[in-house]
Parts: C-alpha cells; sequence; structure tokens
C-alpha cells in the first residue's frame, strides 16, 4: 500500500491495537497515506485480534462504520 494509491474509490475503516505485535501500528500511517479518507482508529491496551479481545467493541465498530457508508450512498461489499 505505501507505495501507490489505494484503487478503491469506497469507504475505507482500519482498526488497529496499540499493542499488536503482529502488524506494527506503523501500517496504519501507510494506509492513511495510500487511502486519504480512511477513517483508522487506534484502541489502547488491545493486540491483534479485537475479535477475541473486544467482541462487543468490535460490532459497534463494524456497524457504524456500515452505517455511515450506506448512508453516505456507499456500497457496502462482502
Amino acid at each position: 500500500l505505501a507505495h501507490r494509491p489505494l484503487a478503491f474509490a469506497g469507504p475505507v475503516a482500519a482498526l488497529w491495537g496499540a499493542r499488536d505485535a503482529l502488524v506494527p501500528l506503523a501500517h496504519a500511517d501507510r494506509v492513511a497515506a495510500a487511502a486519504p479518507v480512511a477513517h483508522i482508529e487506534v484502541w489502547e491496551g488491545m493486540g491483534h485480534h479485537p475479535q477475541r479481545e473486544r467482541p462487543s467493541s468490535l460490532a459497534r465498530f463494524v456497524e457504524a462504520h456500515a452505517a455511515r457508508a450506506v448512508s453516505a450512498g456507499g456500497a457496502i461489499a462482502a
């Protein structure tokens, strides 16, 4: 992603755990550079598995961003 803009024109939401040892937080900057309109959140104290560490919070995150995309006329791809 860092070397070229993202070709995808739809909404982008990315979530990082501040303690993620698998995909370092520095990658969030690369996503932001590739997709300048992306919404990026960093969750303090979380590692790499939000679905295990904070499932309810993750569900709210996904629901909120899906609702925003639909209300803005964006499509949600499966």
